[in-house]
C-alpha cells in the first residue's frame, strides 16, 4: 500500500516536472520573440472639415500602407502613405484627395499571444489635390503639415499574417482654408498585416 502510494506519487511529480518544463519554456520563447517587419495594407475612412466653413465636414474613402520595423521588441519606427478622396463634397460639385506621408514610432505590446494592441505617433506632410485644393481655390499651398497620433489592435492569425481589427487615428492637417489654416480629422483603418522574418 505505502509502495503503491509512493509510486504514485513519484508518478504524478514526474509527469507534472515533465508538463512544466515544456509550458516554461513555450513561456519564455514567446515572451523573448523577436518580432519582425510588418507592412500592413489597410482600407481608411476619414472624416474631415477641409471646407472654410462652420463645420463644412464630410467624409472620405481610401486606403494605406504602412511598415513598420522593429528596433526593439516593443518599438517600431513606422511609415506611412496613403490617400483618401471624396467626390461631390457636400454637393457641391467639387472633390479632393488628401495623400499623407509621415513617419514616426510605435510601441506595441506584446504580452498578449493573439492580439497586439499599440499606440503611434507619426509626422509628415499632407498634399491635398482637386478643386477644392487651396491651390485652385487661390489659398495658398496645397501641401503642409500632418500628424496622426492614435492607436489600434492586431489579431494574429499566424506568424506571417494578421489582421488590423481597427485603427483610430486623430489626424491633423495644417493646409489653408481662409480661417484658421488647420483641419482635425479622424480615421478608422481596418487591414491585412504581413510580417516578415517572425522568430
Amino acid at each position: 500500500m505505502r509502495f503503491n502510494m509512493r509510486a504514485t506519487l513519484a508518478m504524478l511529480l514526474i509527469v507534472a516536472a515533465v508538463s512544466v518544463v515544456p509550458a516554461s519554456a513555450q513561456t519564455q520563447s514567446a515572451s523573448s520573440a523577436k518580432p519582425g517587419a510588418e507592412l500592413a495594407l489597410t482600407y481608411n475612412y476619414l472624416h474631415t472639415n477641409a471646407p472654410p466653413t462652420a463645420c463644412g465636414c464630410f467624409s472620405m474613402n481610401g486606403g494605406a500602407a504602412a511598415f513598420a520595423y522593429p528596433l526593439k521588441p516593443s518599438f517600431s519606427v513606422v511609415a506611412e502613405a496613403g490617400a483618401v478622396t471624396a467626390s461631390n463634397v457636400n454637393s457641391s460639385g467639387l472633390d479632393l484627395t488628401l495623400s499623407n506621408y509621415l513617419v514616426g514610432g510605435r510601441y506595441s505590446l506584446r504580452r498578449l499571444r493573439r492580439f497586439t494592441p499599440y499606440a503611434q505617433l507619426l509626422l509628415g506632410a499632407s498634399h491635398a489635390s482637386g478643386s477644392l485644393a487651396p491651390d485652385k481655390l487661390a489659398l495658398g499651398s496645397s501641401t503642409a503639415f500632418a500628424m496622426a497620433a492614435g492607436g489600434g489592435l492586431d489579431f494574429t492569425l499566424t506568424h506571417h499574417l494578421a489582421v488590423r481589427l481597427v485603427q483610430t487615428d486623430y489626424l491633423l492637417t495644417l493646409l489653408p482654408n481662409q480661417t484658421n489654416d488647420r483641419q482635425n480629422n479622424f480615421r478608422v483603418s481596418t487591414g491585412a498585416v504581413f510580417r516578415f522574418g517572425n522568430k
